[in-house]
């Protein structure tokens, strides 16, 4: 066995330790695993024939990948907007750092972005001295906690009401009660003033349409549409898999994501952006797409292009065993829990994906869970095999697999064991 795959095996170890002895945490994950399983409980009777469905509408968009990416950034361009197809992360927030300082932005706004997360693109900003702001209440929690999201749709699951007021009432310099509702005004008043003054806004992407140039966004607090029509330049950012070909194919991912996430039939916004208007009737404003690859080429010639189906609504985590017990900051690197894996090692490093692989113990609950059918249990063995070909295989798991031979060994002890037990 490598020695330094020892040493992190260790440190994972190590941090399931003290997540195990974080209460709090463990309280706030069971509350969260609670609350999704139940909805998950009143899908729709057809609700696996819209799976299906979602699946081929995803399969066939990748498929003709090249042609929707030329025909997206047609329609883009003919919107008045701007496409960059960035082959790296680091291109990525290369030009978007760039375009703020070339418009002299002090302050950004940003609706939540998982694929930002992936490139890093908040300390990008704080490196150049501009301030970003996050509006998704979670994400806002996550930031003002110097963390990373620990799921993929609520990304402060790991926190309770009364560990997020007083991470406010210190960031506010105000006293902010323990209860959900007034959180949410506090934060909501908190960030008006940034939603006016911004110079920049970023937004993720859900979907986007090839043969429309549309990008949908799916919030439940509404923070993208005021994060995409005030500031003067606007920014999507989207790797290359959430584009599909046509509105249906979009629809059909829609209509299972938020009920595969929350349980919910439909988010409570969904904003579409067609192009992007002047609010002073100007047309001064910006508009900018930026494609990301970052590994996901490699991801789809490497074995792991079933990941790139993913829609990003967690319904895996809800339902691991693991993740709802030691969370989202030991389960996973940029992307958690279980399709976190696949995905660390495609847009990361297998060394990255192999050292909390170990936290999967195949039950396969997050394939039956996953609304598009990716076969999650699958990547995480051939993420587990290429990690046991490089750095060998611990003992306890050499003899533990070696189980004829190990059955063999424990059956000429038992005449021993018999008369210890009497």
């Amino acid at each position: 066995m490598n020695k330094d795959r020892v040493i992190r095996h260790r440190d994972l170890v190590e941090r399931i330790g003290t997540a195990i002895e974080n209460t709090q945490q463990r309280s706030a994950l069971k509350n969260m695993s609670r609350r999704f399983k139940e909805a998950s409980l009143k899908q729709p009777s057809d609700f696996e024939e819209r799976k299906r469905i979602a699946r081929e509408s995803k399969e066939r968009s990748i498929d003709n990948l090249s042609a929707n990416l030329d025909l997206f950034t047609e329609k883009i361009e003919s919107l008045g907007g701007t496409v960059f197809r960035a082959v790296s992360g680091k291109d990525a927030v290369d030009y978007i750092v760039n375009l703020a300082k070339d418009n002299e932005a002090k302050l950004v706004v940003k609706s939540k972005s998982l694929t930002s997360e992936e490139i890093h693109i908040n300390e990008a900003f704080e490196q150049a001295n501009i301030e970003i702001v996050e509006t998704d209440l979670g994400e806002r929690v996550v930031q003002l906690g110097h963390e990373r999201p620990s799921h993929l749709a609520a990304p402060a699951v790991h926190r309770t009401k009364e560990e997020i007021a007083k991470l406010f009432s210190k960031h506010l310099g105000e006293e902010v009660p323990a209860d959900i509702d007034a959180i949410a005004r506090v934060s909501r008043r908190s960030l008006r003033g940034m939603f006016l003054e911004a110079d920049m806004g970023i937004v993720g992407v859900n979907v986007a349409v090839a043969e429309t140039g549309s990008i949908m966004v799916l919030t439940n607090e509404g923070n993208d549409r005021l994060v995409s029509s005030l500031p003067p330049v606007v920014v999507a950012i989207m790797g290359w898999e959430k584009l599909v070909s046509t509105v249906d194919d979009a629809l059909n991912i829609i209509d299972v994501l938020p009920k595969s996430a929350t349980g919910q039939n439909i988010t409570s916004y969904i904003s579409i952006l067609n192009g992007i208007a002047g609010y002073d009737n100007s047309n001064s404003r910006q508009y900018h797409v930026v494609i990301i690859d970052n590994g996901r080429t490699q991801m789809m010639n490497n074995g792991f292009k079933d990941a790139l189906y993913c829609i990003r609504c967690a319904a895996c985590m809800n339902v691991c065993p693991t993740y709802n017990v030691v969370g989202g900051h030991v389960f996973g690197s940029i992307y958690p829990g279980p399709i976190g894996i696949p995905w660390t090692a495609g847009i990361h490093s297998q060394s990255d994906a192999a050292d909390f692989s170990p936290l999967c113990i195949s039950c396969g609950l997050c394939e039956h869970a996953c609304p598009v059918h990716i076969d999650i249990p699958m990547m995480i063995a051939e993420v587990k095999q290429r990690d046991i070909k490089k750095n060998g295989q611990f003992k306890i798991n050499r003899m533990l697999g070696d189980s004829e031979n190990l059955a063999k060994k424990l059956s000429g002890l038992a005449p021993l064991s018999n008369w210890v037990l009497r």
